[in-house]
């Protein structure tokens, strides 16, 4: 049973974190990006939140590149049934593109869901490289759960014209247009445009000078991570820490 049932049903209150005040500067000194052994990323930002009764606090706000930077800020590592799918999709969506790069309508049926033509796509495609430039590379950054059913895969393209980041969206396996993603520009089908340059970026409230935390109601789930003064940065899992190192 997730803490939100405890709330309602049980009156019973989370064990939520606590919320320290930290100067504004300290968290700034903190900014920057870290590396993990696996070599994805952590970006490290300061920031401010809301806290009620118009009171507006400072944390932090970091983000994930890779998988498993993603899945570190997601659940610490302790969700390997969606660590697995991830990692399939992330595959499936790098296959997409470059099915796309070659104009493959073979590949493209095999990954394309029913009803959608691969003739059509390879159209759409094409008219876009001929608005953007020639695709030069492209990087799979991960993907991340949706607040609601599916998750999406984010991709950064380096156009002849300029990189930008885009998102596909998967249900069940499959790729899928929700209806928010229709407002956004479409590269071809199902890659939209991201605004977001990063999968996922949690916001860590200080428990201190050197300890952050961030809690998902819904989940019932905590992650806490300390910055230990030799530039580095430590999530605490339930199977041990993970340091990643500050990059100059």
């Amino acid at each position: 049973m997730n803490d939100l049932a405890n709330i309602v049903l049980f009156d019973k209150a989370p064990a939520m974190p606590d919320f320290a005040a930290i100067d504004s500067a300290r968290l700034r000194s903190l900014e920057g990006t870290y590396k993990l052994d696996s070599g994805k990323v952590l970006q490290v930002k300061a920031g401010i939140a809301s806290t009620g009764g118009q009171k507006r606090k400072s944390i932090l706000v970091i983000g994930g590149k890779g998988q498993r930077a993603i899945d570190l800020l997601f659940s610490g590592n302790q969700t390997p049934g969606l660590t697995k799918l991830s990692l399939e999709l992330n595959e499936k969506a790098k296959n997409y593109i470059e099915a796309l790069q070659m104009n493959d309508a073979v590949a493209l049926k095999s990954i394309l869901p029913v009803g959608i033509s691969p003739a059509d796509a390879v159209k759409h495609w094409n008219e876009s490289v001929r608005q953007k430039g020639a695709l030069k590379a492209f990087e799979v950054l991960g993907t991340s759960p949706l607040n609601q059913t599916g998750v999406q895969t984010f991709l950064r393209l380096e156009f002849a014209g300029g990189p930008a980041f885009y998102h596909v969206t998967w249900r069940d396996g499959k790729l899928h247009d929700q209806e928010e993603d229709r407002l956004q520009p479409e590269l071809a089908p199902f890659i939209r445009k991201s605004f977001v340059a990063l999968p996922l970026s949690i916001p860590f409230l200080p428990q201190g000078d050197a300890k952050f935390s961030t809690y998902d109601l819904f989940k019932g789930r905590r992650i806490d991570i300390t910055f230990d003064g030799n530039r580095r940065l430590v999530v605490h899992t339930k199977d041990g820490d993970l340091v990643a190192q500050k990059e100059d």
